[in-house]
């Protein structure tokens, strides 16, 4: 009997697809002829008129392109009629049922056919049961070459509109991170979440109390505070996470850094980090850093610029806690070898704990360069007043300096390391004519021409190089003037400490260096913020408005032994 008889009794797979690239996931852009509800109600009311038909089921891929067939409901409709359970597949017209050209027509064409599994299209007025040879080699290709082409086309258009709003500040992300929010009035504007940015708060106190970022996660998870993923849920969000391993995701160490270290907590977006190869193929490549799209700004939050510093500076230091202790060892991660470079050792021996390079602890050569635990609290901790004091005395020279009118010509004019390179490009210049002339004279040789002309040359583009350098460097510390110095005050918080805490270690110091023969050195934080101020005072110095005087470094030297002297003075700079 012949399968395509009228006796047969068809049994129905209605297929519905509706992509993203379509414009009508958004309520607000809705396309009636292209909506699921539309689709499902033209194919019903189509059947209704055909004899011998039976549904088996409706399959629907809501938001998934159709340029490709990796798709969760027509893989289970394409198992369905493999295994025959369905003989008869009905789509609106062939671009729901795929936009891929040669995949689209083999699956009408070759597979549908050689199962004998009728194929109809209601829209495009093709029947498989009915269908003549011109419709086979005509129709069918033209109609999924257009539609092919409508998808590369759509997927152009789609890819320029998001670069535009990307370029314009717009997000048009699915999800935002945890403590934000889409806007109601614009979904793509993003706000602060008033609630999350509680607890964001909460774990940035934890974070400044020293807790490490599983103990975080365990004080959240034990005070019934909702995952990221838990929570978008709450929101309505269809959120699926990657690092879910159980039905109801619990916070973790890794979504604890994920979310404190996220830019957006600082105001800046960054998106277009990733791109697709094409619009046939998924995949998806990291883009170069340079091509991202970053804007500063974006989102007005209650986090300032420093503590998110601090928090991914403390984030950095979350190092491993040993066994049977439940915070970190105040030095641990920041003391290190001056000569051979590797991190220092803690030793425990009796009731004495001590440091000493871990290259000699393995017996791979350098010197013990010990130095005990205690002395080590107490020579970090006076080197830090001693310091701050310094800033001090630094933070009024600023302020007093704020007060004056300062014009950028007017440092330019005095500054005489500038006015220094001027004077040698134009002696290069004079010798570079002088060497003409020599040439013409018959003095030096084509040879000794070309050697010396380079060299002048060389040293000309140098020393333009030199002093465009020291003119953009002027420029920033003007640009800076009467701006706050949150680096100077997170030092004035810990004028009168008495007592060395891990916190205020690892906000303050970039590391301790530890030498031989009861040596230290102590390099401190901001060090671009404090080599800004004192090129500003240098300058300003130059200029004749402050009395030149020795200044302060970022890197303190100390001695510690009692033949060595006392820990020196910091220098300082008067007004």
């Amino acid at each position: 009997m012949d399968f395509f008889s009228s006796e047969i009794i068809f049994i129905v797979a209605v297929y519905l697809r509706l992509s993203k690239e379509d414009g009508d996931l958004d309520t607000a852009g809705k396309s009636e002829s292209n909506s699921i509800q539309n689709q499902k109600a033209l194919i019903l009311n189509f059947l209704k008129k055909l004899p011998n038909v039976k549904i088996y089921d409706i399959y629907v891929d809501d938001g998934y392109t159709g340029t490709n067939f990796d798709r969760p409901d027509f893989k289970r409709m394409k198992r369905d009629f493999l295994e025959g359970r369905v003989n008869m597949v009905v789509v609106k017209d062939l671009s729901r049922f795929g936009r891929d050209y040669v995949e689209a027509g083999n699956y009408v064409r070759n597979i549908f056919r050689n199962l004998n599994i009728r194929f109809v299209s209601v829209l495009d007025h093709f029947d498989s049961l009915t269908a003549t040879s011109t419709d086979y080699n005509l129709l069918l290709p033209v109609k999924n070459f257009v539609n092919d082409q409508y998808s590369s086309d759509i997927s152009t258009k789609v890819r320029g509109n998001q670069g535009a709003m990307r370029e314009a500040g717009k997000y048009i992300g699915p999800y935002v991170g945890y403590g934000f929010l889409k806007s109601p009035q614009d979904k793509h504007i993003i706000i602060v979440d008033e609630y999350a940015w509680e607890i964001i708060m909460r774990m940035v106190d934890w974070k400044y109390a020293g807790f490490s970022n599983q103990r975080i996660a365990d004080q959240l998870n034990a005070t019934g505070v909702l995952s990221p993923a838990e929570y978008k849920r709450t929101l309505g969000c269809n959120y699926k996470s990657g690092f879910q391993t159980k039905n109801k995701a619990k916070w973790t160490s890794v979504a604890v850094k994920r979310v404190l270290s996220n830019p957006m907590n600082k105001g800046i977006m960054i998106q277009g980090k990733r791109k697709r190869i094409n619009y046939k193929v998924r995949k998806v490549i990291e883009k170069p850093q340079e091509q991202w799209n970053i804007k500063h700004n974006a989102v007005v939050t209650p986090m300032p610029l420093l503590c998110y510093d601090n928090v991914q500076r403390l984030l950095e230091q979350d190092i491993r806690v040993a066994p049977g202790q439940e915070n970190v060892y105040l030095f641990a991660g920041m003391v290190y070898c001056a000569d051979c470079g590797r991190s220092m050792t803690r030793r425990k021996t009796n009731e004495n704990i001590f440091y000493i390079c871990t290259t000699y602890n393995r017996g791979d050569g350098c010197s013990r360069h010990s130095i005990p635990n205690e002395k080590l609290k107490e020579v970090v901790l006076q080197t830090i007043r001693q310091y701050i004091e310094t800033l001090m005395e630094t933070d009024e020279i600023l302020t007093y300096l704020d007060t004056l009118d300062i014009k950028e010509s007017e440092i330019i004019l005095y500054d005489e390391e500038i006015q220094s390179k001027y004077k040698e490009l134009e002696r290069y210049a004079r010798l570079l004519t002088s060497l003409c002339v020599d040439r013409q004279d018959g003095v030096v040789s084509d040879a000794e021409f070309v050697e010396f002309k380079g060299v002048y040359e060389e040293k000309s583009i140098e020393l333009e190089k030199n002093i465009a350098e020291l003119k953009k460097r002027i420029q920033k510390m003007l640009d800076g003037r009467g701006a706050k110095r949150e680096w100077i005050e997170q030092f004035k918080e810990y004028r009168n400490v008495n007592e060395l805490d891990r916190i205020m270690l690892v906000l303050l110091v970039e590391k301790v260096l530890v030498y031989e023969k009861n040596r230290v050195e102590i390099i401190f934080r901001f060090k671009d913020e404090f080599e800004t101020t004192m090129n500003y005072i240098r300058t300003m110095e130059r200029c004749g408005r402050l009395t030149p005087s020795k200044e302060a470094d970022e890197r303190v030297v100390v001695w510690y032994g009692q033949d060595e002297g006392q820990i020196p003075q910091s220098p300082k700079t008067s007004v």
